[in-house]
């Protein structure tokens, strides 16, 4: 008959996750501030285990997996009919540009039974591929959000490694935040900004490496 059971455990270290009471999922990747490259196969990753059933028809069933490239606000399926003892999925990144992204994971039966979704927004940049017969150029992508609010993504190109400074000015002409100073190796990189702090309006990233340097206009909104 119906009822509650329970698993009896004489130690349990780390925190209990309880949602509606049942089988329990934790997503472990994607997580909050992971770039992932688009056109690139990762690993999505969940721990399972079984906490508690409160009944044997409330048990949960497989899995589906969605994603959201814009905060949560819309989702699309990723897959469906997943096993949940599996634990990861192989994700095909979607050719996109996006710095809200977040992965959730819900039971197909009954999605209000159990949902997770990725702790933070993970971003996606463009594939970093190359073709071996043509040499690396600087050059500087327009920011992704743009507009945006409050936070973006620039990616740049550096042909040679060296020193590599990212720095945003305002409309008179004033640093108002580095992003990046550091050296990095040649090939694509990007740099996340988060300008929640700053007003409304216009500003200008620019990125310098060596003698080379590019700038691009990012407007925030508000």
């Amino acid at each position: 008959g119906k009822g509650w059971w329970y698993i009896a455990h004489d130690s349990f270290k780390g925190t209990v996750r309880l949602h509606g009471g049942g089988i329990n999922f934790k997503l472990v990747s994607p997580n909050g501030g992971e770039v992932w490259n688009a056109g690139s196969v990762q690993e999505i990753t969940w721990d399972y285990w079984m906490l508690m059933i409160k009944s044997a028809g409330q048990a949960g069933g497989d899995l589906k997996i969605e994603f959201s490239s814009d905060g949560g606000t819309s989702w699309s399926m990723i897959a469906e009919n997943i096993d949940r003892h599996s634990e990861s999925y192989m994700w095909t990144v979607p050719e996109m540009e996006s710095s809200q992204c977040l992965i959730r994971l819900a039971d197909m039966n009954n999605p209000d039974f159990y949902a997770d979704v990725s702790d933070g927004y993970f971003t996606i940049v463009p594939g970093t591929a190359v073709e071996e017969t043509q040499p690396l150029q600087f050059s500087v992508s327009q920011n992704t959000p743009n507009p945006f609010n409050p936070s973006t993504t620039v990616g740049f190109t550096i042909p040679e490694a060296g020193a590599v400074t990212v720095e945003v000015f305002n409309t008179a002409g004033q640093k108002v935040e580095t992003l990046a100073s550091e050296f990095k190796e040649a090939g694509s990189h990007s740099v996340f900004w988060d300008a929640g702090d700053y007003p409304a309006g216009v500003y200008f990233c620019t990125v310098r490496s060596g003698k080379l340097s590019e700038t691009i206009k990012a407007t925030l909104l508000k």
